[in-house]
């Protein structure tokens, strides 16, 4: 009984998860969900390519430190004291050098894998747009465009007669 109730819980979500959209994109359910579900996508190839895109210009802005050299005049307690040091640099540097690399490598391949998804879901042709029903636009009879309506400055009332040079002695 207690699954037929999640069922049944999970089914009114999703439907009204359908609604929402329908109401959100101004349009009905199944264009709603489709249209919803093409901005999520958008969205997450657009994030996952900023990330890749931040952390390479973090990258090529971040400096390096120099690992200093050692002196061969310096004692020989001191000299293994610095070069010691110099090694424990050179290992931590080569170190975050190859975490940064895989990270940039992941941030790629999840970029990869968003963009991947969009082109198979939204562009091939056997899948795509074309044979999706509900991913036709509808026809927005109250569109307003510049060409139907001359000037939108004058559709929303925001135009300004021009005023010239004239005489206005001849008027009176």
């Amino acid at each position: 009984m207690k699954e037929i109730y999640d069922d049944h819980c999970t089914f009114m979500k999703y439907e009204q998860h359908r609604i929402n959209a329908g109401i959100k994109w101004d349009t009905t359910p199944d264009q709603g969900e489709y249209w919803e579900d093409l901005c999520n996508l958008v969205i997450g190839v657009t994030d996952a390519l900023h990330n890749y895109e931040l952390k390479r210009l973090e990258l090529s802005i971040e400096v390096t430190p120099e690992i200093p050299s050692v002196s061969e005049y310096l004692l020989k307690s001191e000299y293994k004291k610095c070069e010691k040091r110099r090694k424990e640099i050179a290992l931590k540097l080569a170190e975050k050098k190859r975490e940064d690399t895989e990270i940039l490598e992941e941030l790629y391949s999840n970029y990869n894998k968003y963009e991947g998804t969009f082109i198979a879901a939204y562009y091939r042709d056997e899948i795509g747009l074309a044979f999706q029903p509900c991913a036709i636009m509808d026809d927005r009879l109250l569109k307003r465009c510049a060409t139907d309506n001359g000037n939108l400055d004058t559709h929303y009332g925001y135009h300004i007669n021009k005023k010239g040079c004239r005489d206005d002695s001849d008027s009176e």
